[in-house]
């Protein structure tokens, strides 16, 4: 999970490091066909080496068949499912820009302050 800087209101090039907890339902936006996870399977493999091998799929499977997999892997801590990235690996990704459902971590001057959707923080921004 990437991180947002709430005082310059900018994400941030750096990623949680603690370990957090979300729910499915979080993850896959409620059911909505944008989620945060469709977005790590179809890119996610731009980034990391052997993501497939990792997560245990194979390449060129469905989204509704890989999803359960994924899902159970994110248990453990070396295959967490990404919900946001950074500036600096969005653009690694042919240049693209954080989506909706992308989930930040909002850090405050002095203290952490939660999370909350990409989609929600630009509604806050304007």
């Amino acid at each position: 999970m990437a991180i947002y800087g709430v005082k310059n209101k900018t994400v941030l090039n750096e990623y949680l490091t603690d370990t957090i907890t979300l729910g499915v339902n979080e993850i896959l936006n409620y059911g909505d066909d944008d989620s945060a996870l469709r977005f790590m399977i179809k890119k996610h493999h731009n980034l990391i080496d052997n993501v497939k091998k990792n997560y245990g799929v194979q390449a060129n499977i469905k989204y509704k068949y890989v999803k359960p997999t994924y899902l159970e892997k994110s248990r453990d801590p070396e295959t967490p499912v990404y919900v946001s990235y950074t500036p600096y690996d969005l653009f690694k990704i042919s240049g693209l820009t954080a989506g909706n459902e992308a989930i930040y971590y909002l850090k405050g001057i002095n203290q952490a302050i939660g999370i909350m959707t990409f989609s929600k923080l630009q509604d806050d921004e304007q």
